[in-house]
């Protein structure tokens, strides 16, 4: 395993040779479970601790950042120096009182916008997932799940070609297979895929069907109204053994991209 295969390339390169000769290395934020970030190096994975940012001013780090890491002897283990520049970024106006920016990941190559073709087929939330991919600078694709649960998967796929045009459209099973080979062409070394989706619509799921085993949690969606709990509670991103890295992240239901709220403010 080396970075290269999470995405390491010559412009991340080209950025920090000074600093590497300095003594820091680089690695990739994989996982983020707060105050605790598990990253990759070419060493192999590490826990470090996110940067203490009291005023509130800090820059923000996101999975799928990479970053610069330096051992500290005063405290036996590395630290983040920096984070090098994106070259793209998905992100929301985070909830609360205070608006705020809220990057939801970082150096995505494709987004899956997900939905599933039972109950969460929804063009308006669709639009809306559509805006904030745009805006991120990756490449937007829609992948409608759950085809073997839907009789008229043609004319869904219709309606979402109408809702996002010039964008690829595909339905998939992550049951029977179908369209899942499809899926792949977006893979490869050093590609990058974030899904973005509301709950249950089958993203863990996928991503353990692409992974070739329960690499993350599932769970069944209630049969009374068809919808999931929040199975994925954090950002991960899964390299594959087919190349290529997928970042699943938890669900959401409502999206405000941060560059409109910035545009309305």
């Amino acid at each position: 395993m080396s970075i290269i295969d999470y995405g390491w390339d010559e412009n991340f390169y080209s950025e920090c040779k000074e600093k590497q000769e300095q003594g820091m290395f680089p690695a990739r934020v994989i996982a983020d479970y707060g105050q605790i970030l598990r990253v990759i190096a070419d060493s192999g994975e590490l826990l470090v601790n996110r940067p203490i940012n009291k005023n509130g001013d800090g820059i923000q780090i996101a999975v799928g950042d990479w970053i610069l890491l330096q051992y500290d002897d005063e405290i036996r283990s590395e630290r983040i120096c920096t984070v090098l520049k994106r070259k793209t970024k998905f992100s929301r106006a985070a909830a609360g009182i205070e608006v705020k920016e809220q990057i939801v990941a970082s150096n995505v190559d494709t987004v899956f916008i997900i939905q599933s073709l039972n109950r969460d087929f929804n063009m308006k939330r669709l639009e809306r997932y559509l805006i904030a991919a745009w805006n991120s600078g990756a490449m937007p694709v829609v992948v409608l799940t759950k085809a073997d649960l839907c009789d008229d998967v043609e004319s869904k796929k219709s309606l979402a070609f109408e809702t996002a045009p010039g964008v690829e459209v595909h339905a998939i099973s992550c049951v029977t297979g179908e369209g899942i080979e499809e899926i792949r062409k977006y893979f490869g070394r050093g590609k990058t895929v974030a899904l973005l989706g509301s709950s249950g619509v089958g993203k863990s799921t996928f991503v353990n069907l692409l992974a070739g085993g329960e690499v993350l949690k599932t769970q069944d969606i209630r049969e009374d109204d068809s919808r999931g709990r929040h199975t994925t509670t954090h950002r991960e991103l899964v390299l594959l053994p087919g190349g290529g890295v997928v970042m699943d992240t938890p669900g959401m239901r409502t999206l405000l991209p941060w560059k409109q709220m910035r545009e309305w403010r």
